[in-house]
């Protein structure tokens, strides 16, 4: 955004392959109204929840009753998957806007009781959705429609389906001018380095081999996510799945809607690197599945219900009542808050999911009320110790902002958007003597080094070990920094936070020189 670049994204003064551009485009407009903040950063998120709420309506609204429509909205805005990513600077919520666009458009035309016109205006919803989510996020956002129309047709439906009602030449044709008019002109500036990382490196290269070492599990991952991303609305399964060996007895908007649940859950099945997120394109489907026949059908969910809900609360107590015990770091205090947050959520779920199914509507508000304020206030104990924040604040107390910024250890990407310039990351032991004499040799310079760093996976193998939480840090430079730092007058402070990413604690040191 600040190159004033709209074909190419950059970020820290790099080529960023990783996605295609649309969610900077749209950052771009927030950004221009609201100025850098964090909620221009992150309301196109907030939006695209919004506006696939809205969409949803629609869809329900058209295949069964407005009724369907309006609670499929209301479950999709308050199941935890979507109260998490719909508010984070992430390109997941504009491509699921995408994809629902595109699936409202396949099922109009496809349920439509007449013939539709050809090149109308559910043709061009469709195609759109497609172009849309394709530059949000990349090729799922066309695999996703395709697969639950295959699925179907020869699996859930088993009858022909007017398929050339969705226009496939035209379509094709229409949705690659929409992609081309952006993807060219980005090959071209980029020699087509933008295909060759973008698809190669980071759809490819992911799908064959796990992403940072993360063990696959086929199917049972996703199955076991999805219950806790559908939180409170996996209680009631059973209302939106069919019964066994009846699926293919569903009507075809049935079996469409199936075929859109169940396709993202095949494609990351065999897909080697696994993020619980990655099966968010089906849920939409899920709570038009499930509010089908109206909320009063949640009051008869059966013997999963109770199941699910017991295995929600009651670890989730347990783990209430054991915070005072968890001891990830020294003086981590803020982790034990932030895992009481997380559990007392996660247990008004399931009592919100009891509330549903005894139809106490009412209560349940309360619950969805109470539900808010925990996430409200969860978020604002992690962002409190979030080291990023802290390192501005820093900065502050030591009374200047660098211009120029090396950190040492700590490679997270969002510090960039808090220093608003770029950052560079370093990590080799040799680096800390050479970022020293860099940050001397320079004005308007500042170092970030990582003294100490306990990771809470390190600390749940110690437990499991039996040997309780473990005193040690999982890595300690301390001493090959201090060493390098001594007597050459930098002012410092120390920033000591919970670093989000990798799920550890840490304690870095904000060093400027010249202003001890």
């Amino acid at each position: 955004m600040e190159r004033k670049e709209w074909f190419i994204p950059y970020f820290n003064d790099q080529y960023r392959f990783d996605k295609p551009v649309l969610s900077y485009w749209w950052m771009r407009v927030h950004d221009s109204i609201l100025g850098k903040t964090e909620l221009a950063s992150r309301l196109h998120s907030v939006l695209a929840a919004i506006l696939s709420a809205l969409v949803l309506f629609e869809i329900g609204k058209a295949l069964f009753s407005w009724r369907t429509g309006f609670w499929a909205g209301v479950g999709w805005l308050s199941c935890f998957q979507v109260l998490i990513h719909g508010r984070l600077c992430v390109a997941d919520m504009p491509m699921l806007l995408g994809v629902t666009l595109a699936f409202w458009g396949m099922l109009r035309l496809l349920e439509a009781p007449v013939e539709p016109v050809r090149w109308g205006g559910w043709f061009w919803v469709f195609s759109g959705g497609l172009a849309f989510g394709f530059l949000a996020k990349g090729p799922i956002a066309l695999a996703v429609p395709l697969l639950a129309f295959l699925l179907a047709r020869f699996g859930f439906y088993r009858a022909p389906i007017p398929w050339r009602r969705l226009q496939p030449v035209s379509l094709t044709m229409v949705v690659l001018l929409m992609v081309g008019l952006w993807g060219i002109p980005a090959l071209i500036k980029t020699n087509g380095k933008f295909w060759d990382e973008g698809m190669g490196e980071h759809v490819v290269h992911r799908g064959m081999e796990a992403f940072n070492g993360r063990v696959r599990i086929p199917v049972l991952y996703y199955l076991f996510f999805a219950n806790l991303s559908l939180l409170p609305w996996s209680a009631f399964w059973p209302a939106a799945w069919p019964k066994p060996g009846q699926a293919w007895k569903w009507g075809r908007k049935e079996a469409l809607l199936l075929g859109w649940l169940v396709g993202p859950v095949l494609i990351f099945s065999l897909y080697a690197t696994q993020l619980p997120h990655y099966i968010l394109p089906g849920f939409p489907a899920f709570f038009l599945l499930l509010f089908r026949n109206g909320p009063e059908a949640l009051s008869r969910p059966g013997r999963w219900f109770w199941i699910l809900v017991g295995s929600v609360a009651v670890p989730a107590v347990a783990v209430a009542l054991a915070a005072s015990r968890i001891e990830i770091a020294p003086d981590a205090v803020a982790v034990r808050t932030i895992v009481v947050l997380g559990a007392l959520l996660f247990v008004c779920m399931a009592g919100w999911a009891v509330l549903i199914r005894f139809q106490r509507w009412r209560l349940a508000l309360g619950a969805v009320v109470l539900g808010g304020v925990l996430t409200h206030s969860l978020c604002g104990v992690i962002r409190s110790v979030h080291p990023a924040p802290q390192i501005l604040e820093a900065f502050d107390e030591i009374g200047t902002r660098p211009r120029e910024l090396r950190a040492w250890g700590y490679e997270e990407p969002n510090l960039v958007f808090y220093v608003t310039h770029p950052v560079q990351f370093k990590r080799k032991p040799a680096e800390i003597g050479t970022s020293v004499e860099w940050a001397l040799k320079k004005d308007g310079t500042a170092l970030i080094f990582l003294l100490r760093e306990w990771r809470l996976q390190d600390q749940i193998d110690s437990v499991m070990a039996g040997r309780g939480f473990a005193r040690d840090p999982s890595r300690d430079d301390r001493e090959a920094i201090s060493a390098a730092l001594e007597g050459k007058g930098f002012a410092m402070r120390k920033v000591k936070g919970f670093n989000v990413a990798r799920a550890s604690w840490v304690e870095l040191v904000v060093c400027v020189p010249g202003l001890k």
